[in-house]
């Protein structure tokens, strides 16, 4: 025989288990990548920042880039956020299988042998449900070949 007490406590993870089931399928399931180029020259040049939409809710997310050795470059179009000398966030607000990206322009100075570019997902309102998937690549590293004149992308 089911107590009372019994009845409630299963009642409520019920519910509970209803609500969390809720949840995960009404949040945004954003997956986030850069193209992988396999060279770069000394001067200015662009990356692709990408993401999709997989999941059954709108997103609301920024991705910050991060350069490591190399300038940004304000030929990128606005709107994008300077958090400082080396990141900068782009917001996105993707629908339900929607795709985006966005062409970043960086500077290669002449002196520099190596450089690296990397990117990372951040909510933008706490409240909506989302989930990040980081797929390859999220960061890309380049070493300067004096055979080729250009740089080359390090593989992992």
């Amino acid at each position: 025989m089911v107590t009372k007490k019994q009845l409630t406590m299963i009642s409520i993870g019920i519910a509970l288990a209803g609500l969390l089931w809720g949840i995960n399928t009404t949040e945004a399931s954003i997956d986030y990548w850069l193209d992988k180029n396999i060279y770069f020259y000394k001067g200015v040049n662009f990356i692709f920042v990408n993401c999709k939409n997989g999941g059954n809710a709108d997103g609301d997310f920024s991705l910050i880039i991060t350069f490591t050795n190399v300038t940004f470059s304000n030929e990128t179009e606005y709107p994008y956020n300077k958090i400082n000398e080396n990141e900068f966030s782009f917001r996105f607000i993707l629908h339900k299988d929607e795709t985006a990206s966005k062409k970043v322009y960086f500077i290669v100075d002449e002196n520099v042998t190596s450089f690296s570019i990397s990117v990372e997902a951040k909510k933008t309102k706490v409240w909506y449900p989302e989930k990040f998937n980081a797929y390859y690549p999220t960061l890309v590293n380049y070493n300067w070949s004096e055979v080729e004149d250009r740089y080359i992308l390090l593989e992992d």
